[in-house]
């Protein structure tokens, strides 16, 4: 049994404190995005990590507010590097065909 982050109502950021009260802050820019439920396996102990990111971050204003936000982020961030490496940093375009599944390719 995984050990449950306990976290006080309290302490969650919903939006309605008033820490940021009086601040200026630039509205978010609209973006159109299509989303997608994604599935996939990853190690409990990174996940129950992110989860507590999630929740210690959220109190800050460049914090996040959700799990797939930051993972949305992570994502960016690390497709940045791999555009860099290996796309001459050029963004890499989204795939539009199927996915290769199976065995990974070289093994």
């Amino acid at each position: 049994m995984r050990p449950q982050l306990e976290v006080k109502r309290e302490e969650i950021f919903t939006g309605t404190t008033q820490e940021f009260a009086g601040k200026e802050t630039t509205p978010p820019v609209e973006k159109v995005t299509t989303k997608k439920p994604v599935t996939f396996s990853a190690d409990v102990e990174l996940i129950d990590r992110a989860r507590a990111a999630v929740l210690m971050s959220q109190t800050h204003q460049s914090g996040y507010r959700s799990l797939a936000s930051l993972i949305s982020a992570a994502i960016e961030e690390k497709l940045a590097g791999l555009a860099d490496e290996f796309n001459n940093g050029e963004r890499i375009e989204p795939l539009s065909g199927a996915f290769r599944s199976g065995r990974p390719f070289q093994s």
